[in-house]
C-alpha cells in the first residue's frame, strides 16, 4: 500500500503501523528580542535571529517587520530542511514611547515578538524643579538642571530662556559633543505672593527642538520697597491760596 504524506510516498505492508508525517516548519532563535534605549531619530546596533527548517519538505521563507523596527535578511524563498538563513533586525524609533512589533514570515512561530523603548535626544535631570516658600522681593538659592546630548552627534543648542519670576545661568556651550553634559542654574524672584509656575525653555536642532523644564515656587509676604525717603513726610504750612510755597527737599535712597 502506498501513502502519501505532502508529495513524498511511502510503501507499507498491511502489518506496519502508519508512518507519522513530518510537516515543514522553521524554529526562531531567539524567540523574542528587547532593544536598548534608542534615541528618537537614530537606529539601534542590529539584533541577529537564526532561521532553522526543520521537517520534511522545504518551508517559505517572507519576511516582514512591523512597528518601528527594520529588516534585513540572507533568506532564501524557500529555506530546505536542516538548512538556515539570518535576518538582522534594528529598532528605529520616530518618537519617544515604549513600542512593540513582530517579525513575520516564518511557518512556525507565526511571528517573532519585538520591543523596545524610544527617548528623547536630549534629556534633563531632574526634569522639573520646586522652589521652597521665597518672601517676595528675595531670591532663592540656584538649583541645578544638568542637560545632556544622548545622541552620537553635536548638539546645537540655540537658546535657553527662563520665564515668569525665574532666572537662570547656564555653562552650555553653543555645540555640545555627544554624549556630554551642562549645567543650568534656575532661582526663583517671586513678584507676588501665592504659587507661581514657570519653566525653563532650552532650543536644540533635535527633535523635538525645544523642551520645557518645569519650575515653580511659593512667594510669601508682601511686596517689600528698597527705596527709603527722608523726610517721610512733608509739612508745608498754611500757604494763600494761588501763590507757590517754597520748595522742600526729599532725599531718596536705595536700600536694596
Amino acid at each position: 500500500m502506498k501513502l502519501r504524506c505532502l508529495g513524498i510516498a511511502a510503501v507499507i505492508s498491511p502489518l506496519m503501523i502508519m508512518p507519522t508525517c513530518h510537516l515543514g516548519g522553521v524554529r526562531v532563535s531567539p524567540t523574542t528580542l528587547t532593544f536598548a534605549p534608542t534615541v528618537v531619530g537614530s537606529i539601534s546596533t542590529p539584533q541577529v535571529v537564526t532561521l532553522t527548517a526543520f521537517g520534511n519538505v522545504p518551508s517559505p521563507i517572507t519576511i516582514g517587520v512591523s512597528g518601528y523596527f527594520k529588516q534585513s535578511n540572507n533568506c532564501p524563498p524557500s529555506l530546505s530542511p536542516g538548512s538556515n538563513c539570518r535576518v538582522a533586525v534594528s529598532f528605529a524609533p520616530k518618537e519617544p514611547g515604549v513600542f512593540n512589533g513582530a517579525l513575520t514570515g516564518m511557518s512556525v512561530p507565526p511571528a517573532l515578538s519585538l520591543s523596545g523603548r524610544a527617548i528623547l535626544p536630549v534629556s534633563f535631570q531632574p526634569a522639573s524643579l520646586s522652589f521652597e516658600s521665597i518672601q517676595v522681593g528675595k531670591t532663592s538659592p540656584s538649583q541645578p538642571v544638568t542637560l545632556t546630548n544622548r545622541q552620537t552627534k553635536v548638539l546645537a543648542i540655540k537658546q535657553i530662556l527662563a520665564s515668569g519670576d525665574f532666572s537662570q545661568t547656564n555653562n552650555c556651550p553653543a555645540s555640545l559633543t555627544a554624549g556630554a553634559s551642562c549645567t543650568l542654574m534656575a532661582a526663583f524672584h517671586p513678584t507676588g505672593s501665592g504659587s507661581i509656575p514657570g519653566g525653563l525653555s532650552i532650543s536644540t536642532d533635535a527633535f523635538p527642538g525645544t523642551q520645557l523644564v518645569g519650575l515653580s515656587g511659593v512667594g510669601t509676604g508682601n511686596v517689600i520697597s528698597h527705596v527709603a525717603s527722608s523726610p517721610s513726610s512733608l509739612n508745608f504750612g498754611n500757604q494763600e491760596a494761588g501763590t507757590l510755597s517754597a520748595a522742600k527737599n526729599i532725599t531718596l535712597t536705595n536700600t536694596n
